[in-house]
C-alpha cells in the first residue's frame, strides 16, 4: 500500500482579478511553510507554486483530507490581509504513487493524474473542492462527501476560516481568542457558523473509508 499516494493540485478562484499578486504569492507560500511545519510527517514533498496562482503537494492518505481542509481555510483567511477574495479550488487526487521527481508538476503516476483531472472537473462544475481515485469503490463516497464540503465551505468568511485554520493548526478555542482578540465565546461562535462539528463527521467517514478500501 505503500504505492498509493494523496495528491493535492490547487489554484486560485478569479485569481486574474486580484490586484496585489505579489502578496498573494507572499501568503500562500506563508501558509505552505506552516502547513508543512505542524504536518512534517505527513507531508514527504514540499508544496510547489506554479503558474503564480497554482500549487501541488503529495501528502499521506490518512491525512489527505485534512490537509485540504487546512490549505482551504488558511488561504482563504488570507482574505484578510489581501483585502481581495484568496480562496483556493481544491482536488485530492488518490492513486499509485508512479514517479515523483524534484518538480512536482514534472512528476508521473496515476495519483497526480487523477489530481489534475480532478481539478479541470470541478472548475467545469463551479465547485471548491473534490476528491477522486483510482479505486471505484470509493467515488460515490467521495461524491457524497464533497457534496456536503462544498456547501460547507462555500459558507466559510475569511473570519470563519481563520478559526477553523487555527483549530486544524493545533490551537485552543482560547489561544485563538488571544491570538485574533475576539473572545472565546465569539470562537466558539464561528466555529459553529463554519460547521465545525460536521467537519469532524466528514474527516471521521473519510478515515473509515481509506480502512475499508485502502488500508487493508
Amino acid at each position: 500500500m505503500d504505492k498509493k499516494i494523496a495528491v493535492i493540485t490547487g489554484d486560485i478562484i478569479n485569481s486574474s482579478e486580484i490586484k496585489d499578486k505579489k502578496l498573494m504569492v507572499m501568503l500562500m507560500k506563508e501558509v505552505f511553510i506552516e502547513i508543512e511545519g505542524f504536518y512534517k510527517s505527513y507531508i514527504p514533498h514540499p508544496f510547489e507554486i506554479f503558474r503564480g496562482d497554482s500549487f501541488q503537494v503529495v501528502v499521506d492518505l490518512r491525512q489527505a483530507l485534512r490537509i485540504a481542509l487546512v490549505v482551504k481555510a488558511g488561504l482563504l483567511k488570507g482574505t484578510i490581509k489581501l483585502k481581495e477574495e484568496l480562496n483556493p479550488r481544491i482536488s485530492i487526487g488518490i492513486g499509485d504513487k508512479g514517479v515523483i521527481v524534484k518538480f512536482l508538476r514534472e512528476s508521473n503516476g496515476e495519483a497526480f493524474h487523477i489530481s489534475g483531472k480532478e481539478l479541470d472537473n470541478i472548475l467545469a462544475q463551479d465547485k471548491e473542492i473534490g476528491m477522486a481515485s483510482d479505486n471505484p469503490y470509493l467515488l460515490d463516497d467521495f461524491h457524497i462527501l464533497c457534496t456536503l464540503l462544498n456547501v460547507i465551505v462555500r459558507g466559510w468568511s475569511p473570519q470563519q476560516a481563520e478559526v477553523v485554520y487555527y483549530m486544524f493548526m493545533g490551537k485552543t478555542q482560547q489561544e485563538i481568542a488571544n491570538m485574533v482578540n475576539i473572545s472565546q465565546a465569539s470562537v466558539s461562535q464561528r466555529m459553529q457558523l463554519a460547521s465545525w462539528k460536521e467537519l469532524t463527521h466528514v474527516e471521521h467517514y473519510y478515515d473509515v473509508l481509506m480502512d475499508r478500501y485502502i488500508y487493508k
